[in-house]
């Protein structure tokens, strides 16, 4: 079966990044330029434990060093005299060296720091060779001769004894009055230098600790006297060299959310850049045309944030990652331009490309996470519903993406009124869109009128109204899905969620034109998180999905047990009914990466559908070529086609962030990422 695909349109953030390179992982913990001959490559480490190496200019990446093991946090390129190594440190306690251009492992291996975590690395040069500092766990800073082949210097981070409670975070080398220095910054919120030569200190920048962060501060020595400083209040997590008007500064970035650039002479703060939302990861120097600007990523707001070290003003905010920026920043000198990449954490992984001289897009678009989708027929045309995490409602023009807002939102983060799910579905013969919230509240909306039925339940106007089920038992659960159940000529409304108060989830049935609860159909212990109605010839069950690795069956009736269908191996994302060969079959997609058909007659795996690299979180029907395929979406930023004949896969769509959600009508297909829509004509 071949099959084609176009875009229709797409809704989210305007792309202001060059380029986005995949990492193949959950979270990109560091990066590093590597200076080949052949040109500047990228290097980046993964929470999986490996090494991706690419080419800048065309995004194709060259090298995969190492395996899957402990994360890597650090990465360092090292000049030798054979050419340039580089230095991998991670969760594992060693220090790696590798070859970039050949892949191959170097015999020489630095120990490390006695099993504890390897967070910072640095090359520091020395007259005509160049040293490697590398920072941990165990809270010291050691100094490495890799032609030696020893261990140079062990230098004292101030957390006497090297008890692991109190790490060293960032690096940084710089020439202070002559001589090489290192630069440590650690969690008591002290930047000390170090001779590079004598391995005696030099000086102390000195923080304050943020009194909000109790035993998570340093454990100071004993005479050490708090003062009023205007360093950092928590954690200093990197460092960079910036120069300014002809001499060195020392930037830092640190949990307290700002950049403060210091005189590394005289100890004084010369500037405090900030604060910005949650802790800074990541700051660079880059040329930006005739500018030296100083670059800051962080863990709140998911920006890229670039300072004129000079004048302290924000020049401009590039955005596109959808996560935190754990896996910082750094620049990449091309032949024509400097470039910025930027490493997203959990829920992004991408590695993001940015030129610094260029302009954010006029317009940035919607900026939130979309989590929940389904189709909403109306008579010769369809709308698309989406829900959001910041519990926004949305409809959306399936062939224009025109847009009408059902209940809008201005924030773009995770709230309490999280849309869990939405479904369409006839009520008094007209269409309704049902859209259910972790506030605890049903919205039924009528998308011709352009208003709503009723809410059913808690609203953020009246958080007291609860409801009274049937058996007279409040409602108070997160609701996290919602699908139609067809019952004896007309359609209900069921509903599943999460447990407010105890450990208990409801999966309930409500009559949609009056608002009234009918019955709990089941009682179950955890959380539930998807849903759907599967109707057969003699009844209809609801399948009911969360956070075990179970597909859960209840009869509408709610006058039996459940079954439970055992095969995944992880936490179940998505369920749908799905016809083949003239029986139903329901298709579930897991956290383990497979999307399993059951035959619900026998309540065994019919089917086992490979080929995700990660979690499954979006199921939906497809019509191609007067012929019925699954489609799936996984946080691997692929969707998949499978043709339910032969059960294989005939298309992969490439999408730019990780996949939450999935729904069709017809040959148009929605996909909802953490980072925007994206709606397709798919063909075959």
């Amino acid at each position: 079966m071949a099959v084609t695909y176009r875009t229709l349109w797409t809704a989210g953030p305007g792309r202001a990044e060059v380029s986005a390179l995949d990492s193949g992982a959950q979270a990109v913990e560091a990066l590093c330029a590597v200076p080949l001959p052949e040109g500047t490559r990228l290097a980046g480490g993964m929470d999986d434990g490996r090494v991706r190496i690419w080419d800048p200019v065309t995004g194709e990446e060259t090298r995969v060093l190492g395996d899957q093991r402990s994360a890597v946090f650090a990465l360092c390129a090292v000049p030798v005299p054979e050419g340039v190594l580089l230095a991998v440190g991670g969760a594992n306690g060693t220090v790696e060296l590798w070859d970039p251009r050949t892949g191959e492992r170097s015999p020489r291996t630095v120990p490390g720091h006695d099993g504890r975590l390897v967070n910072g690395l640095c090359a520091v040069p020395l007259g005509d060779r160049v040293l490697l500092a590398s920072g941990g766990d165990d809270g010291t800073v050691r100094l490495w001769d890799l032609a030696a082949g020893r261990q140079l210097h062990v230098f004292d981070a101030g957390t006497e004894p090297f008890d692991g409670a109190h790490p060293v975070r960032g690096l940084c080398a710089l020439a202070v009055d002559g001589r090489a220095v290192v630069a440590a910054g650690g969690d008591d919120g002290t930047i000390r230098l170090w001779d590079a030569v004598t391995g005696r200190p030099v000086r102390e920048l000195v923080g304050r600790p943020d009194p909000t962060r109790g035993a998570t501060c340093v454990l100071y020595r004993p005479g050490y006297v708090p003062v009023d400083s205007v360093g950092h209040t928590g954690p200093v997590y990197t460092l960079c060299v910036v120069s300014l008007d002809g001499r060195t500064v020392l930037a830092s970035g640190g949990d307290d959310g700002t950049i403060r650039l210091w005189d590394p002479g005289s100890g004084d703060v010369l500037r405090r850049l900030g604060p910005g939302r949650g802790g800074t990861y990541g700051v660079c120097e880059v040329r930006a045309g005739d500018r030296t600007l100083l670059a800051g990523v962080g863990g709140g707001d998911y920006g890229l944030r670039l300072w004129d070290p000079g004048t302290g003003e924000l020049v401009r905010v590039f955005e596109g990652h959808t996560g935190p920026v754990w896996g910082g920043v750094c620049a990449l000198p091309l032949p024509d331009r400097a470039l910025l990449a930027s490493g997203g954490g959990k829920f992004d992984g991408m590695v993001r490309l940015w030129d610094p001289a260029a302009e954010p897009p006029a317009c940035p678009g919607l900026r939130e996470s979309f989590d929940t989708l389904c189709a909403v027929p109306l008579g010769d045309r369809t709308l698309m519903a989406s829900g959001s995490t910041n519990g926004a409602v949305r409809l959306w023009d399936a062939e224009t993406g025109s847009r009408t807002d059902v209940l809008d939102r201005e924030e773009r983060d995770y709230t309490g009124d999280w849309v869990g799910g939405v479904c369409a579905l006839p009520v008094g013969g007209r269409p309704v869109l049902a859209a259910v919230s972790r506030n605890g509240s049903v919205r039924l909306h009528d998308p011709v009128a352009g208003e709503d039925i009723r809410v059913i339940g808690r609203t953020p106007q009246d958080p007291s109204a609860w409801v009274r089920t049937a058996e007279g038992e409040l409602v108070s659960e997160a609701f996290t899905a919602v699908c139609p159940v067809p019952q004896e000529g007309r359609q209900l409304l069921a509903t599943c969620g999460e447990p407010l108060l105890g450990d208990v989830a409801n999966v309930r049935l409500w009559n949609p034109e009056t608002g009234e609860h009918l019955r709990t159909v089941a009682r179950h212990k955890g959380k539930l998180r998807a849903m759907c109605a599967i109707t057969l010839p003699e009844h209809t069950l609801l399948a009911c999905v969360g956070w075990d690795s179970y597909v859960w069956l209840w009869h509408t009736t709610g006058d039996d047990h459940p079954a439970a269908l055992v095969g995944h191996s992880g936490w179940v994302n998505a369920v749908c009914a799905v016809p083949v060969d003239g029986r139903t079959l329901l298709a579930s997609g897991s956290h383990d990466g497979t999307v399993r058909l059951w035959d619900l007659a026998t309540g065994r795996t019919e089917q086992v559908l490979r080929g995700h690299q990660d979690w499954v979180r979006g199921l939906s029907l497809l019509s191609l070529g007067g012929r019925t395929v699954l489609a799936s979406g996984g946080k691997d930023r692929w969707v998949r086609l499978w043709d339910l004949e032969e059960f294989r896969c005939v298309a992969k769509i490439p999408v730019h962030s990780p996949v939450s959600a999935l729904a069709a009508a017809g040959d148009r297909l929605l996909v909802a990422t953490s980072g925007g829509l994206l709606a397709l004509a798919v063909g075959g």
